[in-house]
């Protein structure tokens, strides 16, 4: 049973797993470093008005005849709530464009966006990398502490 469950888990890790091939060595030719504006729309919002009323009164029967008078005042407010207008807002956000040569010979250029994740701009040399898929490559860097650190590029 304990054989089994194992299996299953190790079939079903491999199907969600990243093709990731080995480590390669490429070198890096140089690096542009640039940004990219980016607009983001905000609709406007309706304004909107409530009314609140009361109302306070009396009856009475002054004669007894079952026929009453009633005397009330009623008083309403009304608040008002304005919209606000449509806007704009930018931003400027961090690329990368790192041009490098394979193993093999070829040439390619890579791109990452600073924002949600490390993007750096590298030094002409060579490092460590692994291709993920086809689209994707990973590139080891060294930090200060010495350790090293994955920074994923898009091959553009």
């Amino acid at each position: 049973m304990k054989k089994s469950v194992l299996l299953i888990f190790l079939f079903a890790s491999s199907l969600f797993a990243k093709d990731k091939g080995p480590i390669i060595n490429i070198q890096v030719l140089s690096t542009e470093s640039w940004s990219k504006t980016v607009t983001v729309h905000h609709r406007g919002t309706s304004g909107s008005a409530t009314t609140d009323c009361s109302t306070n009164g009396t009856a009475s029967d002054p004669g007894g005849t079952g026929t009453a008078t009633i005397n009330a005042n009623t008083n309403c407010s009304t608040t008002e709530t304005p919209g606000t207008a449509p806007y704009n807002t930018t931003r400027e956000v961090q690329q990368e464009t790192v041009h490098a040569i394979l193993p093999d010979g070829r040439q390619v250029t890579l791109w990452c966006q600073r924002g949600f994740r490390d993007c750096r701009n590298l030094p002409e040399g060579n490092y460590k990398a692994q291709i993920e898929g086809g689209s994707v490559m990973w590139i080891f860097v060294t930090q200060l502490d010495n350790k090293e650190k994955k920074i994923k590029y898009k091959l553009q």
